[in-house]
């Protein structure tokens, strides 16, 4: 559908410029050509066109304004349909700006505020009058006009009510002009009956007058949390603070003005708008309209607010305020819930500590459903939810508990603490939460329970060196508590301590079998395997989880037997069987949303996307990834949705498409830094230094790295620290600063040594024995490099594949030595008889063939069949360093021409200019090649370059460059050093 543009027309209107949008509609500036008068055009948004409730609400909205009759309400003219479909209403354009637009300069002087909302009330009350309430009152849907006048905008989320009974009393709701139990409005501006789903009516509105009286007087809102659903449970339970304490010279009256209209109770309100308008004509007279008849003031005890109150001053107060003292009574403890939900609650919460969520969520709608005012049941399916990524129920069990307790502080203090404590849990707020857990704890610090409980809420905070120590602590007073075993496993298995996490997998699963706890065992064992399969023990893997699946049909667990399912697809795919991987998960993936597990679901699908794409299935990965966010977008499951975004750039880095890396990555990253989950932040923030780096962009690449680091080092996280310095080490390498790199290198290793992680210390000794080759070292090199054969002998599966790689760099070691025919030998181990594109140790070890072949007089050297190598490296970095060798080899047979056109176009790259290393070699082949060529003897530049480059690498490399100096296959450019300095 086309977009209005300025001059086209519409109907007899001819549209000028748009003045705003938002989800529903979009509205226009236009002139009616017939009756030559400014209107203003509301058009569905192209989202909402298509949807027959948005065309209902447009039309409901049309109709409710088009019966209000009243200055302060924008007029409604008509309503019709554009040629391209979309339909539309037109109405009386309001000359001004918005009330928001008028507040982001600053709070209003009292009268001025005063006016503002006495002139809303008199809009508000035409409403009321004929059955209307707004539901969406704003300071974004008032305009102001130059003259001072206001005009109420917008109700297309309006409800229609019945009109009463004709003595005042506010009618029930009766027609919905949205759907049931959508949570539309303003979180700051909406009433507490309106965010809990409960009957509203004109007392609504007239919170929500509250709320922007409040804003107009202070400059700040009145309720504003870090999130939508902070704000929420703000709105539902806490009292901001009068306005006389946050502006100087607002009085007490202004303070029970506000408290009355911000009443939770609608029966401590105002009732009308009318009531309003007469309270305000007693603060500032003639401003309001009507009379206003003071009703007695209750007997209940004053708010904070009320106490403030001076003597004369103190009457109308207390009259406004009225029943705005209402509280919650409550006795010291909470009511004693019934044996039958006692029980599900002891099981659901045994089942949130041994990690099944899923099922400690089924248990605990079980405890709520058997007794609907059980507030710890409440609290706890708050955290359920959370865990299991269900936004929409945390909320909703949140605010079930905020309406139950409105104000927790008469409670009990081991009642009250728990539920602080989870409610900071669920919305995240880790100092909060692990301050009421530790309270929690000091109340008896010999439950193991609290101890775990405060160990989950350390993990939460990132703070896993302390959730060890509690759970330490939990075993110190009960060696058998199997949560505790298990929740350390889970803690070694994340830190890389494979070992470790084995043994407290196999004691929890020991102990929940002794104790008949088939769902404790399942999830040991499943987690078991989990840690195994990241550990590349792909056989031990797959009998842990089949023998999940065994308990789990057995039991009738479908949670634990899918996710086990969902791992062996994983396992499969590892395994290299793709196709069953991707028909077992996907037989898992219908069984689990036919049984309403979508956020299982959606889980499953980005961990076997991930698995298809190390394998380089990437339409297949992709295909399921892309599913896992439709599914987590559908429930809402943002953290699953940007989870799977997560490994979606990740994809794109590894197929070169790094700015769609980048591009992908940036709103997963804003999302885990403001709901605080560090481990996706330094997963999203590794993602953008990779795409960066495949950019060229080496700062940016460094700094986010670094970052990385920083944030690794300040959590204690060895296994994030590692994968910074890794990204370091191997930015280092490709600037060609291999001293810097190899000290990367060494702690990189001495991480994975300390955590005993066999499935990556095969690479970093690898990697580390190239840079000490690279640096004329071989023999430390070759230590390493038996390492990993002795290892392979003993049958170390994650070994064998640098088998190789290892005869690649044993190669090279030959090379740097001279030892021509042992590297010919070697790189022929390396290179398998059918070379295929992209893998870079067969390009290497082609290239010191050639290299070594070319200095062998008798050996045969094809120079086609050198060069070639070029076009089969994969990525930059290989090809540059392959042409050095290809470059050098051709020299030594003579072809000086073509030695100095493959140095030309790689110097030609500006990063080879940064990497002096490089830069060195090259500039060394070509300065030689020019000696060859007599018409090219005298050009200096190559002989410049390498004499700067040399410097450069001395004052880099320092100690290390008397070795790296000394390597034989630098013996004919060290002789031309020495003629250089005595030009």
């Amino acid at each position: 559908m086309d977009e209005p543009s300025p001059h086209s027309v519409v109907s007899h209107y001819r549209v000028l410029r748009q003045l705003g949008a938002g989800g529903m509609g979009e509205v226009y500036l236009a002139d009616d050509l017939t009756l030559e008068r400014k209107v203003a055009i509301k058009f569905l948004s192209p989202s909402a066109s298509l949807d027959t409730r948005a065309h209902k609400r447009l039309l409901r909205e049309a109709q409710a304004v088009a019966a209000l009759d009243h200055p302060g309400i924008c007029a409604v003219h008509e309503i019709g349909t554009h040629t391209d479909g979309r339909r539309f209403i037109v109405m009386q354009y309001a000359e001004g700006e918005s009330l928001a637009a008028v507040l982001e300069r600053g709070r209003l002087a009292p009268l001025e505020a005063l006016s503002y909302c006495a002139q809303i009330a008199q809009a508000l009350s035409a409403a009321h009058r004929h059955g209307i309430v707004h539901r969406d009152l704003k300071p974004h849907n008032v305009v102001v006009a130059p003259d001072g006048h206001v005009k109420l905008l917008d109700f297309g989320i309006a409800t229609s009510i019945a009109t009463g009974d004709g003595h005042g009393e506010p009618a029930a709701t009766r027609t919905q002009l949205t759907e049931a139990h959508a949570l539309l409005g303003t979180a700051p501006y909406m009433s507490p009956e309106q965010i809990e789903h409960r009957a509203i009516d004109a007392r609504s509105d007239l919170f929500s007058l509250g709320a922007v009286l409040y804003e107009c007087l202070t400059g700040r809102r009145a309720f504003e949390g870090r999130s939508t659903l902070d704000t929420c449970m703000q709105v539902v339970t806490v009292e901001p603070p009068p306005p006389s304490s946050v502006v100087a010279g607002l009085t007490p009256q202004h303070d029970a003005l506000c408290g009355r209209l911000l009443a939770k109770a609608p029966e401590a309100r105002f009732q009308t708008a009318q009531e309003f308008l007469g309270a305000v004509s007693v603060i500032a007279p003639g401003m309001g309209t009507g009379t206003y008849a003071l009703p007695p003031a209750p007997a209940m005890p004053q708010t904070r607010w009320l106490a403030r109150t001076g003597t004369a001053l103190a009457l109308v107060a207390l009259a406004a305020a009225g029943a705005f003292a209402w509280r919650w009574q409550v006795t010291d403890r909470l009511p004693a819930a019934p044996a039958a939900a006692q029980r599900w609650f002891d099981r659901g919460v045994a089942s949130l500590r041994n990690g099944a969520f899923a099922s400690g969520r089924a248990a605990l709608e079980e405890a709520v459903k058997v007794f609907p005012a059980y507030v710890q049941a409440h609290a706890r399916l708050a955290d359920a939810c959370a865990e299991l990524d269900d936004e929409r129920g945390a909320q909703a069990a949140l605010l079930r508990v905020a309406a139950l307790v409105p104000d927790a502080s008469r409670l009990a203090r081991d009642d009250r603490l728990r539920i602080e404590a989870l409610r900071a849990s669920v919305l995240r707020e880790h100092d909060q939460a692990l301050a009421a857990y530790r309270a929690i704890v000091d109340l008896d610090p010999a439950d193991a329970s609290r101890w775990l409980d405060l160990g989950r809420a350390s993990e939460a905070a990132w703070r896993l060196g302390e959730a060890r120590a509690h759970y330490e602590r939990a075993l110190a007073l009960d060696a058998q508590y199997a949560p505790a075993h298990l929740r350390l496993g889970v803690l070694a298995s994340q830190a890389g301590e494979h070992a470790r996490a084995l043994a407290a997998f196999d004691e929890a699963a020991r102990l929940y079998q002794l104790d008949a706890d088939a769902e404790g065992e399942a999830q040991a064992l499943l987690d078991r395997g989990i840690a195994l399969n990241g550990a590349g023990d792909l056989a031990a893997a797959r009998a842990a989880l089949e023998r999940v699946r065994n308990i789990a049909t057995a039991q009738r667990l479908p949670v634990q037997r899918l996710r086990a399912t969902f791992e062996l697809a994983s396992v499969t795919s590892s395994d290299g069987r793709f196709d069953d991987a991707a028909r077992m998960a996907e037989d898992a993936v219908n069984e689990a949303i036919a049984a309403g597990y979508q956020g299982l679901a959606a889980n499953g699908l980005v961990d076997l996307g991930e698995a298809l794409s190390l394998g380089n299935r990437d339409e297949d990965a992709e295909s399921h990834v892309q599913r896992a966010i439709a599914l987590a977008d559908q429930r809402a499951a943002t953290r699953t949705a940007m989870r799977a975004r997560l490994v979606l750039a990740s994809m794109r880095t590894q197929q070169g498409r790094h700015d769609e890396a980048i591009e992908i990555a940036a709103a997963p990253l804003a999302f885990f830094t403001r709901t605080h989950f560090p481990s996706y932040i330094a997963d999203a923030t590794l993602i953008l230094a990779r795409a960066h780096e495949g950019l060229e962009h080496y700062e940016q690449a460094e700094a986010l790295s670094r970052d990385v680091l920083a944030l690794a080092e300040s959590f204690g996280h060895d296994s994030m620290a590692a994968e910074a310095l890794e990204n370091l080490a191997g930015q280092q390498t490709t600037l060609g600063e291999l001293s810097a790199a190899l000290d990367l290198r060494t702690r990189i290793e001495a991480i994975h040594r300390r955590q005993e992680d066999h499935s990556t210390l095969p690479f970093d000794l690898a990697n580390r024995a190239e840079l000490l080759i690279r640096l004329g070292r071989g023999a430390d090199g070759e230590t390493l490099l038996a390492e990993i054969d002795q290892r392979i002998a003993e049958g170390h599966t994650a070994y064998t594949g640098r088998r190789r790689r290892v005869a690649m760099l044993r190669a090279l070691r030959a090379v740097t030595e001279h030892r021509l025919r042992d590297a010919v030998t070697l790189a022929a181990q390396a290179a398998p008889s059918a070379p295929s594109a992209g893998d870079n140790t067969t390009v290497l070890a082609g290239v010191l063939a050639a290299y070594a072949r070319a200095h062998l007089p008798a050996a045969g050297f094809d120079q086609r069949e050198a060069t070639a190598w070029l076009e089969r490296a994969s990525g930059p970095g290989t090809r540059r360093e392959a042409s050095y060798w290809v470059a050098a080899a051709v020299l030594a047979r003579g072809h000086a021409d073509s030695a100095r056109a493959i140095v030309a176009r790689t110097l030609d790259e500006p990063l080879v200019r940064r990497n002096a290393e490089l830069s060195w070699r090259l500039a060394s082949v070509a300065r030689e090649a020019q000696r060859q060529l007599p018409a090219l003897a005298r050009d200096g530049a190559m002989r410049q370059l390498a004499t700067e480059s040399h410097g450069r690498l001395e004052t880099m490399f320092q100690a290390e460059s008397v070795r790296y100096f000394a390597r034989r296959d630098f013996t004919m450019f060290m002789q031309d050093e020495g003629r250089t300095s005595h030009d």
